[in-house]
């Protein structure tokens, strides 16, 4: 999972558009997909109705349901590889971790 930290601050009282797009899935270890997900995210400052890109953000999740996502144009094939390759990194760092729980009660500090 990425860093939710943004580009540019987002000053009070601006409006933030997030958009999110499932850009990956590959088949999780448990069975059912894994999916990458990337937010984008904008401000619109209201007193001068500017629009910024603050922030993309990707965020990894498994469920229980199986399905596959293609990508179907030429913006969409850029961001897929790009979640691939990040897909491909973070299963690099969990085979060689051995400091990550296999449980979430089993990452609870006491």
């Amino acid at each position: 999972m990425s860093p939710s930290v943004f580009r540019e601050s987002v000053p009070v009282g601006g409006i933030l558009y997030l958009t999110a797009t499932v850009v990956y899935t590959e088949p999780a270890p448990a069975g059912g997909s894994r999916v990458q997900i990337r937010v984008d995210s904008k401000v619109r400052d209201v007193h001068h109705s500017s629009l910024r890109n603050t922030g993309t953000f990707t965020y990894t999740f498994d469920t229980e349901e199986e399905f596959k996502v293609l990508p179907k144009t030429y913006g969409e094939f850029v961001s897929y590889i790009d979640a691939r390759r990040k897909a491909e990194a973070e299963r690099s760092w969990a085979d060689t971790s051995d400091d990550v729980p296999d449980t979430l009660e089993a990452s609870v500090v006491e």
